[in-house]
């Protein structure tokens, strides 16, 4: 006999709702919730509504709130402490770390504007993300507007990240005026400074370095006008030398195989696939245009060919070049 029983499909699975989500992932929703703070300390102390002293209040807590989130993500990436050398430069490449010493530099300083700017936009990027895979769980219709106001900030992300990286870099000079003007401490602009060569050679955030060499770009640009004052170019020529002085060497990537360019900045060493950062491509467009950069140090590995063949290709590449959007700390 025929079996005329029809069989009836499995159920689907339950769907996770937004708590069993969050429970799920404890240590990311720790520090969604610590970004969260963040980002609500940093409203209160550019908005200051309840006061002064309440503003400069949560000025410290917003600094400390992202203290807490970079140790949880330093936790996340490097979850095996050791107390070695080779542990602590491990740990001083990741981004987390920068912005845990960078909490700990301020937390107790003079509040300005300028420095909680970096913390609370990095927060509003970390917990856009988040936030989007919680209301995934609500359903893909759910929140519409919230959704709109999240992809708005998706879409420029970029420009966030440039304005955070020009944060970081004016942060250097205030300091040392906060310094003159009684309002900060002897330690802190040499302190700040290494956090700004750990920003300048970060792997994963190349926003820092791209920035300081389209400032250098930009102002060597306008002082090379013959409407500029001798006096005043000579004055920017050797702030820029000094500065590039103080610059950490890094080793940059590019897809043309075996070019070697040295700068008065860094040393540019190509020998990858992808480029690590537009700063690169800013350095070849340099490097073809300033006679003054040396490259008599510029060869081939691999192939003999010309530096100007080679920059030629990696112009063609830069159509191709993915955006960068790696802002993880």
């Amino acid at each position: 006999m025929a079996d005329t029983e029809q069989r009836t499909p499995p159920p689907p699975p339950p769907q996770t709702g937004p708590v069993q989500f969050l429970l799920n992932n404890k240590l990311e929703t720790a520090m969604w919730l610590s970004r969260l703070f963040t980002v609500y300390c940093s409203i209160m102390f550019i908005l200051p509504l309840l006061g002064p002293l309440a503003a400069a209040n949560f000025y410290q807590r917003a600094l400390l709130a992202n203290a807490l989130t970079s140790a949880l993500r330093l936790h996340q990436r490097l979850p095996r402490f050791q107390l070695s050398r080779a542990f602590l430069a491990q740990a001083l490449q990741e981004d987390s770390c920068h912005y845990l010493l960078y909490s700990l530099i301020l937390v107790n300083s003079y509040p300005i504007t300028m420095s909680i700017f970096p913390v609370f936009l990095f927060s509003l990027l970390h917990a856009t993300t988040y936030t989007k895979k919680v209301l995934d769980t609500m359903g893909p219709e759910s929140l519409p507007f919230v959704r709109n106001f999240l992809n708005k900030l998706t879409a420029n992300q970029q420009n966030i990240l440039k304005f955070i990286a020009c944060n970081e870099i004016f942060l250097m000079p205030a300091t040392v005026f906060m310094l003159f003007s009684g309002q900060g401490s002897l330690l802190q602009p040499f302190i700040y400074y290494r956090f700004l060569t750990l920003r300048y050679s970060s792997r994963r955030n190349p926003y820092c370095r791209t920035l300081f060499t389209e400032l250098r770009i930009l102002l060597e640009h306008f002082v090379m006008k013959p409407a500029c004052p001798a006096f005043f170019r000579r004055m920017c020529l050797n702030s820029i030398a000094f500065i590039s002085r103080l610059a950490p060497t890094v080793e940059l990537t590019s897809p043309v195989a075996g070019l070697k360019l040295c700068s008065q900045e860094s040393v540019l060493k190509v020998e990858g696939d992808v480029f690590s950062s537009w700063g690169f491509l800013w350095h070849l467009r340099q490097a073809e245009h300033d006679p003054r950069v040396n490259l008599r140090k510029a060869k081939l590995a691999h192939q003999p060919q010309s530096v100007h063949g080679s920059v030629e290709r990696i112009k063609a590449c830069s159509s191709n070049y993915p955006s960068d959007t790696l802002f993880s700390k």
